[in-house]
């Protein structure tokens, strides 16, 4: 049996991590695009309340 060569475990391990990290990153990525999204919707939303005319003063009470 011959001896393992502790450099290439550390090889392996580097990769499987770096894969974790890149996974990560891209969720990350995924998660910060959605709310910026859903941010934007929810803005627009309010912008066409603003523009309603109940909302805009064009009523009096």
């Amino acid at each position: 049996m011959g001896t393992q060569n502790p450099n290439l475990v550390l090889i392996r391990i580097d990769i499987r991590s770096s894969l974790h990290m890149l996974v990560l990153a891209v969720i990350a990525i995924s998660v910060t695009v959605f709310l910026l999204y859903k941010a934007s919707e929810a803005i627009r939303e309010i912008n066409a309340l603003a523009e309603r005319e109940a909302f805009s003063g064009g009523l009096e009470p």
